[in-house]
């Protein structure tokens, strides 16, 4: 199925976009707290759990986004082979990785949407806005496609004429005893029908010339 094979590439691809803005975050994020705790007089102890939430889910996305582009790699390969290994993962993995997608996207409009708790997140968030160039977050909005791609892979493979594709050829049949013994091949043409003790060649008296 090398349709089904190629979306699903095309999909792990698409989910590693995200990972521009996540490592972008990450890097600028230190330069942003402190200059917000400057301007809104945070304490140490706010500083310091803003960091620590920060890392913390930084490193969560990123290792999600990173398992959820192999999931959907590593079966692709496979699919080329016909194993219905390769299919069954395929299909799990697809659809794991539309769910998990839909999930982040909730929790991230959830994220949004909710109001700070603290003057220095909502500082850290106006700055963050304000700074961070336009291409940045726009790397991450191809990565809507994969819900779509990953399902259109998963009913590809669903579907009745996929069956023939992953079909596994018969095993050869064991070779069959004959009277209490295995069957060989008859000699080679070229080889003597007559054995040499034959009553032709009796032993002990070669052929004369």
């Amino acid at each position: 199925m090398s349709v089904a094979s190629a979306l699903l590439v095309a999909a792990a691809v698409v989910a590693l976009l995200p990972l521009v803005s996540l490592v972008y975050d990450l890097v600028h994020f230190d330069d942003v707290l402190r200059r917000a705790a400057e301007r809104t007089a945070a304490s140490p102890q706010e500083i310091s759990q803003e960091r620590s939430a920060n890392r913390i889910v930084s490193a969560v996305a990123i290792a999600v986004v990173l398992l959820t582009s192999a999931a959907l790699f590593i079966p692709a390969l496979w699919l080329r082979r016909g194993s219905p290994v390769a299919r069954a993962f395929s299909c799990v993995a697809g659809s794991g990785a539309a769910l998990c997608c839909c999930g982040g996207y909730g929790l991230s409009l959830a994220a949004q949407s909710s109001p700070s708790t603290s003057e220095l997140q909502a500082e850290v968030t106006r700055l963050s806005a304000r700074e961070t160039p336009a291409w940045v977050p726009l790397m991450s909005l191809p990565a809507v496609l994969v819900v779509p791609l990953a399902i259109t892979a998963v009913v590809l493979l669903l579907l009745p004429p996929s069956n023939r594709f992953f079909r596994q050829p018969p095993p050869a049949p064991p070779p069959q005893p004959y009277g209490g013994y295995y069957a060989y091949p008859a000699n080679h043409p070229e080889e003597p029908t007559n054995p040499p003790d034959s009553p032709d060649h009796p032993p002990g008296n070669p052929p004369r010339e």
